[in-house]
């Protein structure tokens, strides 16, 4: 008579089956609900600051290796060689023709602009016409109920206790088109913070795209906190530790005043009638604006002096 044989590690290896099938089926849905975030590109500054025509320079980042192909730049409109990338630098060989003076370096990937960084031409020609820019996405606006109108820069009524001192202004030019207005207000516990809107004139505002400059401050006496909006690829402000005392900062697609800055007041209040005035100044060379049809803007700028004062 045929008998069937017997196995008799059959259970434990159907046990084991189904272990691993278990472990499997966790470890997937573990990896779903834990997908990492994933890396971003940031362009953070230009080196050198300043340029000449058949020189090199780099963009100096991270995240770069993610940028698609075709990767394209330019300098005041003038095409520009992208010669070498790694994950934190683009290299660049600059053409025999630059526009003089303080441009926008501007990056492109597929056909989506990233970025356009503030660079000074030396011994550029100002005779030398820009190429018309290369079409760019349109981005929609934010709704309408997200335009909150100008921010509130007033202290709180309700503040306790009172401030004791405020911050008292004079700018470098009187009706300049690209000014500041810092005001001295209190931040958390006993905390001062000094918030200084870069505004724009009434007149200037709605013919302009872009902003892109360099802050200078005190770095002994301030500390850059941030700015009053979320940080995206049109609006950008940071300090770097290669530029002590700037902030590098750029606005594109604005409606109005370009940004407010917050900065950490250093100085203690019981020193403040000892202290001399401190200035914030746009850096020129490094400043420039982008009118509607992305092409550069003449204005005045004007930083001006910083003093404290006690209130009557």
């Amino acid at each position: 008579m045929h008998t069937t044989p017997k196995f008799p590690f059959a259970p434990t290896l159907t046990l084991i089956c189904s272990f691993v099938l278990w472990i499997s089926l966790l470890l997937t849905l573990s990896g779903c609900l834990s997908e990492p975030t994933p890396p971003t590109t940031q362009l953070w500054r230009v080196e050198p600051e300043q340029v000449a025509p058949l020189g090199e320079a780099r963009v100096v980042g991270r995240g770069l290796e993610l940028l698609s192909a075709p990767l394209l730049a330019s300098v005041g409109g003038q095409p520009v060689r992208v010669t070498e990338r790694t994950s934190s630098t683009l290299t660049l060989s600059l053409p025999e023709r630059l526009p003089n003076g303080a441009q926008l370096l501007a990056v492109s990937a597929n056909g989506t602009l990233v970025a356009e960084l503030p660079v000074y031409v030396e011994g550029g020609s100002a005779s030398v016409s820009p190429p018309p820019p290369p079409p760019l996405p349109d981005i929609d606006p934010p709704p309408e109920s997200l335009d909150m109108g100008p921010l509130d820069m007033s202290p709180p009524v309700d503040q306790a206790p009172p401030l004791e001192w405020r911050a008292v202004y004079t700018p470098e030019r009187e009706g300049a088109e690209v000014g500041l207005e810092p005001v001295l207000m209190r931040g958390e516990g006993e905390r001062l913070e000094l918030w200084v809107r870069i505004t724009l004139s009434e007149a200037l505002a709605p013919q302009l795209w872009g902003v892109a400059t360099h802050l200078s401050f005190p770095e002994e006496r301030l500390r850059l906190i941030g700015t009053r909006e979320e940080q995206t690829y049109e609006l950008k402000a940071s300090t770097s530790p290669e530029l002590p005392g700037r902030v590098l900062l750029y606005r594109a697609n604005m409606r109005g005043e370009v940004m407010i800055l917050g900065f950490e007041v250093l100085d203690p209040p019981e020193t403040f009638e000892a202290k001399p005035p401190f200035t914030l100044s746009f850096v020129s060379r490094f400043s420039g604006l982008r009118d509607n049809q992305r092409q550069p803007k003449a204005a005045s700028w004007s930083g001006g002096e910083v003093r404290y004062v006690s209130n009557p």
